[in-house]
C-alpha cells in the first residue's frame, strides 16, 4: 500500500468522559504538560502542540493510541486503604488451613458501601505454607507487614513442597478467567474503525444500555489471516481461522441512536472489508475490590533446574479492578506473578526474582499476562534473571498493558506479545540494568507457529536493545534517547517505526503524560453528600428513604409498585453524571428502573437513564453513567424487579461536577 504523508490527529478522545469516580490525580502530574528545552526533543508520531498531546497518523491509518487506561480503576483512582479486620501471626507447621479460614472468614463479612469486606493481616514472620492460599471474594485484602527478607519485620510465605504438582501459592480471584458471551450480537457498521477509537456504530443499539459489559469481537477470517501473511509464518503452517479472533471486554459509557462509546479505546482496526465485527453482551464470574499486599513468597526448591516445587508466586485468575502492591515472589518456575483474567488490574512496587526451573519454554516469565487479561498497569515492578521478564502470553486475547518505570537485570525478552497478536501494549522508561531485550516482533516460527506477536504497540525510553518490526496492516513503534536498535530480525517483516536521538525526550513518560491530560480533561468527579433530611420518596413500607444516605448496607429503602420513586436534593443546581447504587438482594435479582433530573422538586424531569437494568450479580455499590444533566432534584423510579414488584435500595450516591 502506497504511504502518504502522515496527516495530524488532535488528542480529542483523552477528552472523552469515562466512568464517573472518585478522581485522584497523581503527584506526577504537576510536571505535564512539558515544553521541550534545549537538548531535549518529541518524537514524530505524538508530541505536544499548544499544551496538548498531538498524534500523527500515517497513511494506513496507523497511530500511536492512548494507553493510560490501563490499572485499577482506569488509573483514575488510588488504590485504597482496606482498613484491618482481622489478624493472625505465625504458629509452627503448615499455616495454610488456618490462614484460609481467616481469608474466608473475612469474605463473609457484608461489605461496606464501597465494597469493601476488610484486610487479613499477618503479622511479622515466616509463615511455612504447603498449599495455596485464595483471596476468593470481593472486597478482601490479604497483607502482610512487609516484602523485605528480614522476618522480624516482614511477612515470609515460605512455601514447601510440591503437592499438588507446580501449585501457584496464592490465588486472587473468582478461579474462573472466562467470559461469556450472549448469543445476540449486533454487528459494527462502520467501514473501518480505526485503532485508539472510543466510538462505532451497530447495526441495532436495541437492548444495549449504558453500563452493559459488553464484548468487541473481531473474527480472525480467512481474509483478516491472508491480510496479516497468514500470521508471519515461514516453514510452519499459517494461522488457523477462528482461533486468533481479537475480542475486548469494555463497558458501554454512551449510547447516542446507533452509535457505541465504550470505555476504552480498540486497540486494532476494525476492517469490514477482512472481517464482520461484532458486539455482544458478556458475563463473567469475577471478584472485584480485592487485593494481595505486603508479603514476601519464597518458594523453597532444591535450585539449579528443579521443577517439583510451587510454580507461580501469585496467580490472578478472574479479578477486575484489583491490584497487588509491595509483594516480593522468589524462586517461581513459571511466572512470580501470573495473570488471568485480570482487568483494571494494577500490579506496583513488586519484585519477581531468580526464577528456578530448566531454562526452555514455559518457563521463567517474571511478569506474564495471559489470556483475557486486559487494562493491565505494572508500575514500579522489578524481575531478574528471567527469560522473558515483562511479557504477555496471551494472545490476542490480552491488551492495553502497561509497564511503566519498571526495572530488570538480565531480564532476557521482553515481548509485547510473545504470540498471535497481542495488541497496545506500551514499556515506558524500562530501566536494564545488565543485559535484555524489548521486542515487538515477528515470532514467526518459534514456538507453535507464534508469528506476529503483537501490534500497535509501543517502546518509550528504553535503554538496552529495541527490536521492533511493523506487522502486516498495523504499526509498532520504538522512540528513545538512549539503547540501540537491532540490525537484523528473527523472521521477516519489515522495521517498524524507529526513532533514537540524544537528549532528553519529551513527555519524559508517554504513560504519564497520557493520564495527566485525560484526567485534565474529565475536570475531576465528586460525590455530593446529601442528607437525610434530604432524601424523600413516593412511599416505603418503614424502611425510610434516609437509610439509603446513611453509609450502611444492613439498611434500605423499600416500596412495592410499579413507578415508586425516591428523590434526593442537592441543595443546589449541579452537573449530575453517574449514579452509584446498592440494590437490596441485588446479587438475586435485577431491578429495573429510570433517572430522572430536574431544577424543581416538582419537575419538569430530564430522563438520564430510562428503563435501565441493574445487573444481578452484587449487592455493592454499582455505578451507572450518563451524559452530564444539569439539576438540584434526582429522583429513581423503580419499576420493580424480575422477581416481584418491590424496588428496594441499601445505598445511592450521586456524582458530578459542580
Amino acid at each position: 500500500m502506497a504511504h502518504r504523508l502522515p496527516s495530524i490527529l488532535a488528542a480529542s478522545l483523552l477528552a472523552a468522559p469515562v466512568p464517573a469516580q472518585d478522581t485522584t490525580v497523581p503527584s506526577y502530574c504537576s510536571a505535564y504538560p512539558q515544553t521541550p528545552t534545549s537538548g531535549q526533543w518529541q518524537s514524530s508520531r505524538v508530541f505536544y502542540s499548544g499544551g496538548r498531546l498531538t498524534y500523527a497518523v500515517d497513511g494506513e491509518g496507523n497511530r500511536i493510541p492512548d494507553y493510560s487506561y490501563a490499572g485499577y480503576r482506569y488509573g483514575q483512582a488510588a488504590i485504597p486503604v482496606v482498613p484491618e479486620v482481622r489478624r493472625l501471626s505465625r504458629v509452627s507447621g503448615d499455616n495454610t488451613a488456618r490462614i484460609q479460614q481467616a481469608l474466608d472468614q473475612v469474605g463473609a463479612r457484608t461489605p461496606d458501601a464501597n465494597g469493601i469486606r476488610g484486610a487479613l493481616v499477618l503479622g511479622p514472620g515466616t509463615y511455612e505454607i504447603r498449599g495455596t492460599l485464595r483471596v476468593n471474594r470481593s472486597g478482601v485484602v490479604l497483607r502482610g507487614s512487609g516484602d523485605g527478607s528480614s522476618s522480624s519485620s516482614n511477612t515470609i510465605l515460605r512455601a514447601t513442597g510440591d503437592t499438588p504438582h507446580q501449585r501457584p501459592v496464592v490465588v486472587l480471584g473468582s478461579g474462573n478467567a472466562n467470559w461469556t458471551e450472549s448469543s445476540a450480537r449486533t454487528s459494527i457498521t462502520d467501514p473501518v474503525v480505526r485503532v485508539g477509537a472510543r466510538s462505532f456504530t451497530v447495526a441495532s443499539a436495541s437492548g444495549l444500555a449504558v453500563g452493559d459489559a459488553i464484548v468487541v469481537h473481531h473474527p480472525s477470517t480467512a481474509a483478516w489471516i491472508d491480510a496479516v501473511d497468514g500470521g508471519g509464518t515461514v516453514n510452519d503452517a499459517p494461522w488457523t481461522p477462528g482461533q486468533i479472533d481479537v475480542v475486548y471486554y469494555r463497558r458501554i459509557t454512551g449510547i447516542s441512536g446507533r452509535t457505541l462509546t465504550v470505555d476504552a479505546p480498540i486497540y486494532n482496526h476494525l476492517d469490514r472489508g477482512l472481517a464482520q465485527s461484532y458486539v455482544a453482551e458478556v458475563t463473567s464470574n469475577h471478584v472485584t475490590q480485592a487485593g494481595v499486599e505486603s508479603l514476601r513468597i519464597d518458594i523453597v526448591t532444591a535450585g539449579g533446574a528443579d521443577e517439583n516445587h510451587a510454580w507461580n508466586g501469585v496467580q490472578v485468575v478472574g479479578a477486575h479492578d484489583s491490584w497487588i502492591r509491595r509483594v516480593t515472589a522468589l524462586h517461581f518456575g513459571y511466572a512470580g506473578f501470573r495473570l488471568d483474567g485480570a482487568v483494571r488490574f494494577t500490579v506496583a512496587d513488586s519484585r519477581a526474582l531468580d526464577p528456578v526451573a530448566i531454562r526452555t519454554g514455559s518457563r521463567m516469565y517474571n511478569f506474564s499476562v495471559e489470556r483475557r487479561s486486559q487494562l493491565v498497569l505494572f508500575t514500579n515492578c522489578e524481575a531478574t534473571n528471567g527469560r522473558h521478564g515483562f511479557i504477555s502470553n496471551g494472545v490476542s486475547l490480552a491488551s492495553g498493558l502497561v509497564f511503566h518505570r519498571c526495572r530488570a537485570t538480565r531480564g532476557g525478552g521482553s515481548e509485547g506479545g510473545h504470540r498471535h497478536w497481542t495488541t497496545g501494549v506500551l514499556y515506558d522508561n524500562i530501566d536494564e540494568t545488565d543485559q535484555g531485550q524489548v521486542l515487538l516482533i515477528n515470532r514467526g516460527d518459534f514456538g507453535t507457529s507464534h508469528g506476529w506477536g503483537t501490534a500497535h504497540s509501543t517502546i518509550w525510553k528504553y535503554d538496552s536493545e529495541l527490536v521492533v518490526q511493523k506487522p502486516p496492516t498495523g504499526q509498532n513503534y520504538g522512540i528513545t534517547n538512549a539503547g540501540r536498535f537491532r540490525s537484523g530480525f528473527y523472521f521477516p517483516g519489515p522495521r517498524g517505526h524507529e526513532e533514537l536521538r540524544s537528549g532528553g525526550l519529551v513527555p519524559a513518560s508517554l504513560y504519564e503524560a497520557q493520564l495527566c491530560e485525560r484526567l485534565a480533561g474529565t475536570g475531576g468527579t465528586v460525590k455530593f453528600v446529601v442528607p437525610g433530611s434530604a432524601v424523600t420518596a413516593s412511599g416505603h413500607d418503614g424502611n425510610a428513604p434516609a437509610n439509603t444516605v446513611d453509609g450502611s448496607l444492613g439498611t434500605r429503602w423499600s416500596a412495592s409498585g410499579d413507578g415508586q420513586w425516591i428523590q434526593y436534593d442537592l441543595g443546589a443546581s449541579r452537573s449530575v453524571g453517574s449514579l452509584r447504587i446498592a440494590w437490596y438482594k441485588g446479587d438475586t435479582r435485577t431491578a429495573t428502573f429510570d433517572v430522572l433530573v430536574s431544577a424543581s422538586a416538582a419537575g419538569p424531569w430530564t430522563t438520564a437513564l430510562g428503563r435501565h437494568r441493574s445487573s444481578g450479580d452484587t449487592t455493592a455499590l454499582e455505578a451507572y453513567d450518563f451524559g452530564p444533566v444539569a439539576g438540584r432534584h434526582v429522583r429513581l423510579v423503580g419499576h420493580g424487579n424480575d422477581q416481584n414488584a418491590w424496588n428496594s435500595i441499601t445505598e445511592l450516591e450521586v456524582w458530578g461536577t459542580n
